[in-house]
């Protein structure tokens, strides 16, 4: 029933992107390391015994129902299978992402998105720089500075103009996409609706609970604020806010978060004495 070798042909004929099939054949090559059969019985014990992110057991099941779909092709048989529901997060989780949380989204987006270049640029570029929907929408390529790795933004919500830097992380995705892709509307021909389109893509094919623009902008206000030792006066420039106190709006602690920083503080061994 494996038949792996004609299901890697198959992916090629089917997933024009490299990536994608690289993961589908990566979950599905593990699922068979510790098993023989591809039945129901077979995967509710597979299943029990996983233990990963959710992102991840949400991707898995994705990639054994592109094998059994392959299954009902090669051998027209059909299975009935049941998979388990993807995994949701808890009420009690935050509402932004870690930076780690999202360098495995990016790593996976190729699965859920066919313009996945686009799309991996636009959210690493908002978790980044905690722009606005509306600034990452209206942002033209000729305000991107990319020999210093800043976007000069113009006439923004506060009627002020302020420069952002990037990451030099970002540098090849951004010029990659400019140089495949002509600019049309703005720089990276997306609008309001296509932006909430990806973050719900996101949101559902990595069984997050919350996943929108903003919270890309809190996420990166929580980053901003780690790397900078708690810098609440640089990240009040770089969000575009005129009173701190908005910014201080997105730097509250969850009570995990609270608990966390007490514990670094005060847990920490004392030198010895000279």
């Amino acid at each position: 029933m494996k038949k792996l070798p004609e299901f890697i042909e198959w992916l090629h004929l089917n997933y024009e992107q490299e990536a994608t099939r690289k993961i589908y054949s990566k979950n599905v090559y593990a699922y068979f390391k510790n098993n023989d059969m591809f039945n129901q019985e077979s995967l509710n014990a597979y299943f029990k015994t996983l233990s990963v992110a959710n992102s991840t057991h949400a991707l898995i099941i994705n990639s054994l129902k592109i094998y059994q779909k392959f299954l009902l092709n090669f051998n027209k048989e059909k299975l009935d299978i049941e998979y388990p529901r993807l995994r949701k997060a808890t009420t009690s989780d935050p509402k932004f992402i870690t930076e780690e949380e999202l360098e495995e989204i990016l790593e996976k987006i190729p699965v859920v998105f066919q313009e996945y270049d686009k799309a991996r640029a636009v959210l690493a570029l908002m978790f980044y720089t905690g722009m606005r929907p509306k600034e990452i929408v209206s942002l033209t390529r000729d305000e991107f500075m990319l020999s210093s790795c800043t976007i000069e933004l113009n006439d923004t919500k506060t009627h002020h103009d302020r420069i952002i830097p990037f990451p030099k992380l970002l540098l090849d995705s951004i010029s990659s996409y400019f140089n495949r892709t002509l600019e049309v509307s703005n720089a990276f021909n997306i609008t309001d609706r296509y932006l909430q389109y990806i973050c719900i893509k996101v949101k559902e094919n990595f069984a997050l609970r919350y996943f929108s623009p903003y919270v890309l902008r809190h996420s990166y206000a929580k980053w901003f604020l780690k790397r900078t030792h708690n810098d609440h006066n640089g990240l009040q420039k770089l969000m575009g806010h005129s009173d701190i106190k908005t910014t201080l709006g997105y730097t509250k602690q969850s009570n995990d978060e609270a608990i966390e920083s007490y514990r670094n503080i005060f847990n920490k061994r004392k030198g010895k004495k000279k």
